[in-house]
């Protein structure tokens, strides 16, 4: 027990040593400055703009590169016309907001909108209506005055409006950050990112397992811990690659055996999913390889005895939440089946996970 606190209190200072690493990476970078312009639309509600606020600026402060300012700027609209800002008609007026940089407008509204008729009884017929949502937003580049890019989409309910704002967010921090590159072959002082791997955070994982069908004639249950870094490759920047290694303490079902281990090793990909501004769900697919340390005479194998090292392809599948507590950590739970790929069977097994993962960006 007293290994294991000593353990994770050297992770955790791994982690902050992590963090100010890539602080001091970011005082050195030359950055883009956004600025998040509200504008009100017809019956939308404060919330639901300000959840669409946070979303989006969430998407860009992950990179570094970036700086997120929120202006609500009442003013502006003394001068002009909102809708005819998200229409391309406002560049100049704009210019108030920042002399350089981006100015990114959105604007939330919603309407009943009827889509059937009900039939009451013989002679009264009542209206089938929904609520729907219509999502625009405009980025402008105020100081070569013209719109870069624009959004619009109409959505039946704010789960399918939160995942699309943090689509459209995800395409704008794709689109400026082929600035990035230019700006840094300028500076002196900064050190050029992977062009293979970024690391976006780290995670540490309280784990437990659980063998099904014939992997329990091994083990019964066992618990471990996990150290898994996040990140994505350049090739596919939508895309989440996820390398981790996990260390497993398995509880023998036969007396047979006296310890069973395993190390997992692997890499996993997924998409991300928001569902709001502080829940995101990811699809995870991944492979590996199982090396297992068995001290003990394994049932499918009687001429086995002493210790006895196993390793073979893993293959694993599940889904993760994430809940953000802050803009640097949040709390992870996910759930997955694995598939260990032996010569002449297959080993299968259910884990869960649950951890505390940090913002290195």
């Amino acid at each position: 027990m007293k290994n294991t606190k000593i353990f994770l209190l050297l992770l955790f200072i791994l982690m902050a040593f992590f963090k100010s690493l890539n602080a001091d990476e970011v005082e050195k970078v030359e950055r883009l400055n956004f600025t998040l312009l509200k504008i009100p639309g017809a019956e939308a509600s404060d919330s639901i703009r300000s959840d669409i606020s946070k979303i989006i600026r969430k998407q860009l402060e992950n990179e570094d590169f970036f700086i997120v300012n929120v202006d609500e700027q009442k003013n502006l609209y003394d001068k002009v016309n909102p809708d005819e800002c998200i229409k391309k008609e406002c560049v100049g007026e704009l210019s108030s907001l920042a002399s350089e940089g981006i100015v990114l407008m959105f604007s939330i509204s919603s309407e009943e909108v009827k889509i059937g008729e009900k039939h009451v009884s013989r002679y009264v017929v009542e209206d089938l209506t929904e609520i729907r949502y219509t999502i625009q937003v405009a980025a402008v580049d105020v100081f070569n005055k013209k719109y870069d890019l624009m959004f619009t989409g109409t959505f039946n309910n704010t789960a399918k409006l939160y995942n699309e704002a943090g689509l459209i967010a995800k395409k704008i921090t794709n689109y400026y950050i082929q600035r990035k590159p230019l700006i840094k072959n300028e500076s002196k002082d900064t050190q050029n990112s992977s062009n293979f791997y970024n690391i976006k955070g780290i995670s540490i994982n309280a784990a437990m397992i659980y063998p099904l069908s014939s992997f329990t004639d091994i083990a019964d249950y066992g618990y471990g811990i996990g150290i898994v870094l996040s990140g994505t490759s350049p090739l596919i920047p939508n895309i989440m690659l996820d390398p981790g290694i996990t260390f497993y303490n398995m509880e023998p079902s036969t007396s047979n055996i006296d310890s069973v281990y395993m190390f997992l090793p692997e890499i996993t990909c997924g998409y991300n999913f928001i569902l709001n501004e502080k829940i995101t769900l990811t699809p995870i697919a991944g492979a590996g390889y199982s090396l297992m340390l068995i001290d003990g005479t394994v049932p499918d194998d009687p001429g086995s005895s002493g210790s006895n090292f196993y390793y073979n392809p893993e293959f694993k599948a599940g889904i993760e939440a994430l809940y953000y507590l802050t803009q640097d950590y949040s709390l992870l739970f996910d759930v997955f089946y694995h598939c260990i790929a032996e010569r002449d069977s297959m080993l299968f097994f259910s884990s869960f996970n649950f951890g505390l993962r940090m913002n290195l960006k």
